[in-house]
């Protein structure tokens, strides 16, 4: 059977999160780009594929048992002299924190510890102790005040990296339909495992029942590099239409036609899968760019995001 390296954490995400991914950086962190700015609840643990489902409700009712916290980080500090590892000391609401910790802290997450728990974002591990002092003093002013809002589940990857596996709202989910047919909506920025092959699915089932058998949807990415370092890039997916996501041009290479040659090296793509056109949407002031190469309005969209006007463009393939 095969097994799964889960962890439980907070990430740091926004401004904070990139003030302390940037200090992770300077200090050399081994972990930094393979693990977010976080605050671990579960430390990694090998988990059945099987008991999946048993993990996701552990996640789920802790966090519909808990709340939004608040979290103050900040002094620097370090475990010394039990491990040469330096961090940001956590403060604010412990008790929601620990509360939340112990909820997570069960069935098939649960693990023997070295260390007892200890509320903390990791700066760099393995400094030498002579370091230490002086890495706590020079970061001495550092402090974030943060509200963390969902709990990750985090994968480990190949290489040890870690990403986003599932995330949870620290709230209660709406309950609609108490005492009938109860209905539970929960909110999240990714769906999980399950719900994920759910939707899969059955869009499938429901595309096949309004259109019958459709080509498949296939992604597609086109990178543009000058001497080993990108400049561009464009991605969007394909099936009996080829949809254009995003293009973009390194601001410095501008003007020196990369972004023709991106987009097309994506028409081309397009023709070679046969698609009747290429669709995609703009801002307004962008689309006399792609009219120049041969691609058309085919409708406004005003205000469509952020106030801005946007349109949908298409060319014949």
């Amino acid at each position: 059977m095969s097994r799964l390296r889960l962890g439980v954490v907070l990430v740091v995400a926004g401004t904070a999160g990139h003030q302390i991914d940037g200090i992770r950086r300077a200090l050399g962190d081994g972990a930094y780009g393979r693990i977010p700015a976080h605050l671990t609840l579960v430390p990694p643990v090998n988990v059945n594929e099987a008991d999946l489902p048993s993990v996701l409700d552990v996640v789920r009712v802790a966090g519909a048992g808990s709340r939004r916290l608040r979290l103050e980080l900040g002094p620097v500090t370090t475990f010394w002299p039990d491990t040469p590892v330096l961090y940001l000391a956590v403060g604010g609401d412990l008790d929601g924190l620990h509360r939340l910790r112990d909820s997570v802290f069960t069935g098939p997450l649960a693990r023997p510890l070295t260390w007892p728990f200890v509320p903390h974002v990791t700066l760099a591990e393995d400094r030498t102790p002579e370091e230490l002092p002086l890495l706590v003093e020079l970061l001495r002013g550092f402090h974030a005040e943060v509200t963390v809002e969902r709990v990750h589940i985090l994968r480990e990857r190949d290489h040890r990296r870690w990403e986003p596996f599932a995330d949870v709202s620290l709230a209660s989910p709406a309950v609609i339909g108490r005492g009938g047919l109860e209905l539970e909506l929960q909110t999240s920025g990714q769906l999980d495992p399950e719900a994920a092959e759910f939707l899969a699915e059955a869009w499938d089932a429901h595309r096949t029942s309004c259109y019958g058998q459709l080509p498949a949807v296939e992604p597609f990415a086109v990178v543009a590099r000058r001497e080993h370092s990108v400049v561009g890039a464009a991605t969007g997916e394909r099936d009996d239409e080829l949809r254009l996501e995003r293009l973009v041009v390194d601001a410095a290479a501008t003007g020196q036609g990369v972004g023709s040659h991106l987009l097309s090296r994506v028409e081309a793509l397009g023709r070679d899968r046969s698609c009747r056109r290429a669709v995609l949407v703009c801002r307004r002031p962008t689309a006399s760019w792609y009219a120049d190469r041969g691609w058309s309005v085919v409708h406004d969209l005003p205000t469509w995001a952020h106030g801005t006007d946007f349109v949908r463009m298409a060319k014949a393939l």
